[in-house]
């Protein structure tokens, strides 16, 4: 069905920071536990239960034994996780309630541990790139910090002893100390209100913001990537389940962090209804990937849409992620160059200007 989380935030979907959801890795490990005892020939009911024996978040236990009681009661899996998008993903409800109409459980739900084994190793990748950089940026930090606080006011003193203004470097420190003491308040206030905007700006949405996001030369076209493949992915799962094309644009439109992007997979869908083809639909749509939008148009014409939509979200992928590592592999030394540049100029002149002192004593 339509609208399945998409209304919903993508944050609140998909993670949390305030740990209120269900970690992705908790969920995964889920899937994957289910789809095996599932493959077994073991039923849904005794799946479900040695599923949440290991499981260690308490958010997800209480959502599996409501479901285990609905199952008892001869309900469904998908109505009770479709009620807590909060804790599942709207597009692994769809799969689950798939699998439940062909009486493929094990397949789907297979396919949606796939889907976020994929997704966690892709970020874990992300962050294991990140942490030199991270590291590198901190200890810039701390040491330029270190020259603020520590070292410049005892060397104020001594240059007004002798009656001497203080190099530029040492001024600047002084001022940048002064500020940061008298001040603090403002400093805070004005973090509080940058934290408080930027959220706001997250949650409304907005299509001119997301627009001018997607200008933003290498991010935006990282960003444009993402949501693509978010979807494309999210419409190949749903046909490989034996989902009706409307239903997996629908999920494909939920998957989607972005505004422009949902918007975009609706109004394909109500073309679809309408009568067009997806590759007439998506005939003007500026958004997709051109090679996509071509290789999607051909595997309609040939009537393997499904295969053809697994192979572009594979070349999406291995695109993604070559363009991901190309830049975090120039992040490294453009970041050491940097930092390199500013805390040695600092230390540099700093030092000068105490050599300078025996010139000024003498």
């Amino acid at each position: 069905p339509a609208g399945t989380g998409g209304d919903v935030p993508w944050s609140a979907r998909e993670f949390s920071l305030t740990g209120d959801t269900v970690p992705r890795k908790e969920l995964s490990e889920f899937l994957s536990i289910f789809a095996l005892m599932l493959r077994s020939r073991m039923g849904v009911l005794p799946a479900l239960r040695s599923s949440m024996e290991d499981g260690r978040n308490r958010r997800l236990r209480a959502l599996l034994q409501e479901a285990e009681r609905a199952v008892e009661e001869g309900g469904r899996i998908s109505t009770v996780l479709s009620e807590r998008i909060d804790i599942v993903p709207g597009r692994i409800t769809q799969l689950i309630r798939l699998g439940e109409d062909a009486d493929q459980m094990a397949e789907t739900t297979g396919y949606a541990a796939e889907m976020m084994e994929r997704e966690l190793a892709f970020r874990s990748e992300i962050s294991a790139a990140l942490t030199y950089p991270v590291i590198l940026l901190v200890a810039s930090v701390a040491v330029m910090a270190g020259l603020v606080v520590l070292l410049a006011p005892p060397l104020a003193p001594v240059f007004a002893g002798v009656g001497a203004e203080p190099p530029w470097v040492i001024a600047a420190m002084l001022s940048v100390r002064t500020f940061a003491l008298e001040s603090w308040p403002v400093l805070l206030a004005a973090l509080a209100a940058l934290v408080a905007g930027t959220a706001a700006l997250s949650a409304s949405k907005s299509a001119a913001l997301e627009r001018l996001w997607l200008r933003i030369p290498y991010f935006g076209g990282l960003r444009r990537m993402s949501e693509s493949l978010n979807g494309l992915r999210s419409l190949a799962l749903m046909l490989q389940s034996g989902a009706p094309l409307l239903a997996a644009i629908s999920t494909a439109s939920d998957s989607c962090g972005m505004r422009l992007f949902r918007d975009l997979f609706d109004r394909v869908a109500g073309d679809v209804r309408s009568g067009a083809s997806l590759a007439d639909a998506l005939r003007d749509d500026q958004l997709l990937p051109p090679a996509a939008r071509r290789m999607l148009s051909a595997g309609e014409q040939s009537d393997h849409l499904g295969d053809t939509l697994r192979s572009t979200v594979a070349t999406l992928d291995a695109q993604l992620r070559l363009k991901i590592q190309s830049g975090l592999r120039l992040l490294t030394p453009i970041l050491t160059l940097v930092i390199g540049v500013v805390v040695g100029g600092m230390i540099f002149s700093t030092l000068t200007a105490i050599l300078d002192l025996n010139d000024l004593a003498f």
